[in-house]
């Protein structure tokens, strides 16, 4: 079986198999027990990641959010994770995103939102990444390419853990950012650490992956986070909109409980 996916990996782009693996997947787990706002679609149940029990495993990690430590965590169909449902039953529900025109910044974007940004008329929709090949603008965060004042909408998750500074991030954004316009961040991050837990000295794949769950993560958010957003400008609202859902909601769309999304303005 390893001599034939080596033989199909050698002939095929990765992203070919990738989206094969994908389509056997959402006809193989097709069903009714969960459903995925995402793809709009439902399956027998979400798929694990291989990592998930190893880091639950750790117990420096056992307190975190979105890191994928429930087990079960993502789409058969489109891959999408508890953090993506969540977000675009917030986009769907709560915050939507079709009323107005908007001019929006996506960091390292998902495919899963940014076809759904993308299916909007009213957005336009820019995409920036440091390594991805695929998106509009290849930039750093700390030292972004954009004008003051560009943009009325930016979405950046799960992407401040891999920056070592942080706060210049932050302010970048903030300076991009169009008055009274909205940033979307989210981290992960555990809860129980009332101030976040970083060292620099801390440089080995292994023990980022140890101490902060991931080889390239580089700090672990407490809640003092909504605090690092505001000393950077940002006027912080935190969103708790997953507590609306019932457990057997949850359930259903493959939630993390303690999951937040930080609704940020630039006043």
């Amino acid at each position: 079986m390893n001599q034939i996916k080596s033989i199909l990996k050698s002939i095929f782009p990765r992203k070919v198999i990738f989206n094969a693996r994908k389509t056997v997947n959402s006809i193989r787990y097709k069903g009714d027990n969960v459903h995925c706002p995402c793809c709009q679609k439902g399956y027998k149940k979400f798929l694990p990641f291989p990592e998930a029990q190893k880091r639950a495993q750790n117990t420096k990690l056992s307190h975190m959010i979105g890191m994928g430590l429930t087990g079960h965590v993502y789409c058969p169909g489109c891959y999408s994770t508890e953090r993506h449902r969540l977000l675009r039953l917030f986009h769907d529900q709560k915050f939507p995103v079709n009323k107005q025109q908007i001019h929006m910044l996506h960091f390292a974007p998902e495919e899963t939102f940014a076809s759904y940004y993308k299916s909007f008329p009213n957005i336009k929709y820019v995409t920036t990444d440091l390594f991805d090949p695929n998106v509009d603008v290849k930039a750093d965060i700390t030292d972004l390419p954009f004008e003051d004042n560009s943009f009325d909408a930016v979405i950046c998750s799960h992407v401040l853990e891999h920056i070592p500074d942080d706060h210049k991030a932050m302010t970048e954004i903030y300076r991009i950012l169009r008055s009274d316009c909205w940033a979307i961040f989210c981290v992960p991050m555990d809860p129980s650490l009332a101030i976040t837990y970083e060292d620099a000295s801390i440089v080995t794949q292994e023990e980022r992956e140890k101490m902060f769950g991931q080889s390239d993560h580089v700090r672990i958010y407490g809640i003092d986070f909504q605090q690092r957003l505001s000393n950077a400008g940002f006027n912080v609202k935190i969103i708790t909109f997953v507590d609306e859902f019932s457990d057997k909601e949850i359930q259903k769309y493959g939630l993390e409980r303690n999951d937040r999304i930080y609704l940020s303005f630039k006043s």
